[in-house]
């Protein structure tokens, strides 16, 4: 899954995003933007899907969020320096052309080459909960998001809140 990543001598730049008690991987080619935090009606509406925060305005556009940390079984708390990173729509199926995940500070550069890298094993759930894989990279854990996975539950949501 990894390996097809890397050719030899090859470094993906990535951003490491913390969300809660763990960080996200992503390929910087992912990322559009980084914004300061923005309040949406759902963060005074919880309800079953607390991972949903609803959509914020961006550049003329709704942007619908996610709180990741929600999604993987915890609670939201904004904290003091929550940014929200802008992440491009991987699907040409997607409905939204961007995604904004609710990060815990602000996110970190990093070069990710297959040495460094080691995959960790699946938890149970991960798949649901729009997790590709479980990663080590320089001593710290890491959690690469199913994009796809994650585009489809921002879909479901905004269908049946339209």
């Amino acid at each position: 899954m990894l390996d097809s990543a890397f050719r030899p001598g090859n470094e993906i730049r990535s951003v490491f995003i913390p969300v809660g008690d763990t960080r996200l991987l992503l390929p910087n080619a992912v990322v559009a933007e980084i914004i300061d935090y923005r309040a949406s009606a759902a963060d005074h509406e919880l309800g079953e899907h607390d991972w949903w925060r609803g959509m914020v305005p961006w550049r003329q556009h709704k942007l619908p969020l996610v709180a990741f940390d929600v999604l993987m079984g915890g609670e939201f708390s904004r904290p003091r320096r929550a940014r929200i990173v802008v992440c491009n729509a991987l699907s040409d199926e997607a409905l939204e052309d961007f995604i904004g995940i609710v990060s815990a500070g602000i996110p970190r550069m990093v070069l990710v080459n297959e040495a460094e890298i080691e995959v960790l094993p699946a938890e149970p759930g991960d798949e649901e909960r729009a997790i590709t894989a479980r990663v080590r990279l320089h001593d710290q854990e890491a959690l690469i998001p199913d994009m796809n996975r994650l585009e489809e539950l921002v879909e479901e949501m905004t269908a049946t809140s339209a």
